[in-house]
């Protein structure tokens, strides 16, 4: 797997509010994306999820399948991921035609993707001839 560690970056949706909080807070991009035993991606929860059920009255020890984002911003490849996404969400998660989570991008590990160049190279330089002699 490219991208972020799977391990680090998705969760039961079975773990209570506060481990989930605690396992936010360990890492870089304040959130975790939520999965069953089998990868399928089933949400989203973050840092700001959890603060504005907590102000609502929600219990800490409760589950996080009551406050996920049930509908996040997924895409199936890295082509999909326009430069635009970057400036709303910090990690995409690639997931194939079941919503199996198979990648978690980051803009740092997209860079990969965009970063290219294209040289050519041959013929006489007839056909740039005329701008090169003015």
């Amino acid at each position: 797997m490219v991208g972020l560690d799977k391990t680090i970056y998705t969760i039961s949706p079975n773990v209570s509010v506060c481990d989930t909080l605690n396992r936010i807070n360990k890492n870089k991009f304040k959130i975790l994306f939520v999965c069953d035993a089998e990868s399928h991606l089933i949400g989203t929860v973050t840092d700001g999820d959890i603060r504005r059920y907590l102000i609502n009255a929600g219990n800490i020890d409760d589950s996080i399948s009551s406050l996920l984002n049930r509908n996040p911003f997924v895409v199936n490849n890295h082509s999909e991921i326009e430069e635009s996404d970057w400036e709303k969400y910090k990690a995409i998660p690639i997931v194939d035609e079941s919503y199996r989570v198979l990648e978690i991008c980051t803009q740092e590990k997209a860079q990969k993707y965009f970063d290219f160049a294209l040289l050519m190279a041959g013929g006489e330089g007839k056909g740039v001839r005329a701008l090169n002699n003015r």
